[in-house]
């Protein structure tokens, strides 16, 4: 059978070179090692059979794109055998020490499925009383003892590289499930086009080497005869090929052609097993997506995977990696939902990282493990400076962001103060096709992210100045961890159906005027506009209508109870929150539980303080 199996193999290339005698790329399909050298290391000598180790690191990931023997074995209908599952391991002992009784909280989803890493990459974790990173130094020449300002640095440090192994070990462990989906994409595609296929792009976050666990692969098919009308037609074709695939009997398919998209894509997502899944969006014809990973490989700030290796890792690409981690968990709005798209947060993360100064702007251009303890100090006062530098009182969101044509270089024009914060625009110019990326948020939208900013920029500042109360290195490295705290994923999506319970925020007023408020409501019942089928409600949706009755402080400190009605739309959401029901006699009460009366506070306190926000004008800020 394996003979048999062999000669099928090499007759359907054989055929395949006689029509088509052009070479094809090497880079079409294949997936990139993961970037620190922890995962590499971890992943080979750990997922047996997945990763061939013969030093280089693009033969790291497992290359299992056949060209047109894909297409064939498509058509004949043979499952391909399964990449193999690695033995799950415990939670290393660091996510118990920093999180204590709660583990879950920040980096359950990053626990590495494959052994710790190796002590190179963790040496940045040991406290050193003679360190001169970033973070202690600050701490010394603001009045701390050395030894607590060096104990406090190591810690968060530590605990920051930790985190960054997690991901690349996640990672790592999941090259092989996505490249066998990558592969059984390239098939479909080059079944269907036949003559017409060209090539495959990676895109997105994998090859910008800043993906998180549960990370889409982003592809691209090229074809020789670009056809904007027949695109839908082509990924429906391609849908229709991989659902006729014959599946082992755990393997399930789910596919979606979103072709009302600005792009259209086809959605696919695979489970080899239950528990386990891997996603493809797939497109036909992007051009810009393409133009974006060359953009960020061309000025420096994600590694050339011509030369991609553990040592070519620049240091900016961990920290615009954990910028990607910080929107995942704190499920920041994506554009679909009404918020920014990734590509513009990364932009702002790049401008941010290169505003510090000194010898710190100097490092960011080299790579992470070229320098030891330095890059994960760089990496946490850029991450600071990006919290620091985007919340309202480091200026907001509010301006306009625009590259220098071909390299980093950027300027932040703030918008005009004779505005409010809330009526402040934002555009951030796409330094590929000139055009803004960003959409227009609503009032509502804007302050979930100022207070998101700025709760991040608080559980920072007293890792890095004196009279903090920050602690020992233990409680540092939790203020850390708090920073990447994971929210439920439904917390800052409007639902499209009501349920028993659900309490939001909501913004109600004129944001041009101080008569603005953040009011507590108890959801009714939502009516959806004509025509919208999705699970949740878009941000900035005016037709939809959300039947709420508002609740007013009671009784207690966290107690509530029912006042009027109203009815608003999703353009006025907030967020939810959590609430639970409580009955004494005939009355009935809401109580808040500490999280939720935090973040009412919070937005309630940060409102009055942009309402009151005059303002100045102030000067561009350039940066690079």
């Amino acid at each position: 059978r394996w003979l048999f199996e062999r000669r099928v193999s090499e007759t359907c290339e054989a055929a395949e070179l006689l029509r088509n005698p052009e070479p094809r790329g090497p880079g079409d399909v294949r997936l990139p090692s993961t970037a620190l050298p922890s995962s590499r290391e971890s992943t080979t000598s750990s997922a047996s059979g997945c990763c061939d180790d013969d030093g280089d690191a693009d033969t790291a990931a497992i290359d299992l794109a056949r060209g047109a023997a894909e297409a064939q074995a498509l058509d004949v209908q043979r499952p391909r055998p399964l990449p193999p599952l690695p033995e799950p391991v415990p939670a290393p002992a660091y996510i118990s020490a920093v999180m204590g009784a709660t583990p879950a909280a920040v980096v359950v989803a990053f626990v590495p499925t494959v052994p710790a890493a190796p002590s190179a990459i963790l040496s940045t974790a040991t406290p050193s009383s003679g360190s001169s990173s970033g973070w202690a130094g600050a701490g010394v020449e603001n009045g701390l003892r050395s030894g607590e300002a060096a104990g406090v640095a190591a810690a968060c440090e530590g605990f920051l590289t930790r985190l960054l192994a997690s991901l690349d070990a996640h990672c790592g462990h999941m090259r092989p499930f996505q490249q066998h989906l990558v592969s059984m994409v390239e098939g479909a595609c080059r079944s269907v086009l036949g003559q017409s296929f060209l090539r495959l792009k990676l895109v997105g976050s994998v090859a910008l080497a800043v993906e998180t666990p549960g990370s889409d692969i982003d592809l691209v098919c090229f074809t020789k005869v670009a056809n904007e009308a027949g695109t839908v037609k082509v990924l429906r074709d391609v849908e229709e090929r991989l659902l006729k695939r014959q599946r082992h009997p755990q393997e399930t398919l789910r596919t979606t052609v979103i072709a009302d998209a600005r792009v259209p894509i086809l959605w696919i997502d695979w489970s080899p097993q239950p528990g386990l899944s891997v996603i493809v969006d797939l497109a036909i014809n992007s051009q810009t997506a393409v133009d974006h990973v060359d953009w960020f490989r061309r000025v420096g700030a994600v590694p050339d995977p011509q030369i991609w290796s553990a040592i070519t890792t620049p240091i900016v690409t961990a920290m615009l990696r954990c910028v990607k981690v910080w929107l995942k968990q704190r499920h920041i709005p994506r554009t679909r939902e009404g918020g920014l798209p990734t590509i513009a947060w990364l932009l702002l993360a790049l401008h941010a990282a290169c505003e510090l100064d000194g010898d710190a702007q100097e490092v960011f251009r080299q790579s992470y493990n070229a320098n030891g303890e330095r890059s994960t100090a760089v990496v946490l006062r850029a991450l600071r400076r990006f919290f620091e530098r985007y919340e309202p009182s480091g200026g907001g969101l509010g301006g306009f962001l625009r590259f220098t044509a071909g390299t980093v270089r950027s300027t932040f024009e703030r918008a005009p103060s004779s505005r409010r914060p809330l009526q402040r625009e934002l555009s951030i110019m796409d330094p590929v096709s000139k055009a803004s990326l960003t959409p227009p948020l609503s009032p509502a939208t804007k302050l979930l992210l100022a207070y998101e900013l700025r709760r991040a920029r608080k559980l920072l500042d007293p890792l890095a100045t004196a009279g903090g109360g920050c602690g020992n290195g233990d409680t540092a490295a939790a203020r850390l961890a708090e920073v990447f705290a994971n929210q439920p994923e439904y917390a800052n999506v409007p639902p499209a159906h009501a349920m028993p319970g659900f309490a939001a925020l909501v913004f109600l007023g004129n944001p041009d005027s101080a008569s603005c408020a953040v009011e507590l409501v108890l959801i009714a019942d939502i009516v959806p506009r004509p025509g919208w089928n999705a699970e949740f409600l878009h941000r900035l949706d005016v037709q939809s209508s959300l039947k709420a009755h508002i609740l007013k402080e009671g009784a207690g400190s966290r107690s509530f109870v029912r006042g009027g009605s109203i009815t608003f739309t999703p353009w006025s959401f907030i967020c939810r929150v959590d609430v639970s029901q409580q009955r004494r006699g005939k009355a009935t009460s809401w109580m808040l539980n500490e999280e939720a009366m935090e973040r009412l506070s919070g937005m309630r306190s940060l409102l009055a303080e942009l309402s009151r926000d005059g303002g100045s004008e102030t000067p561009p800020v350039r940066s690079g």
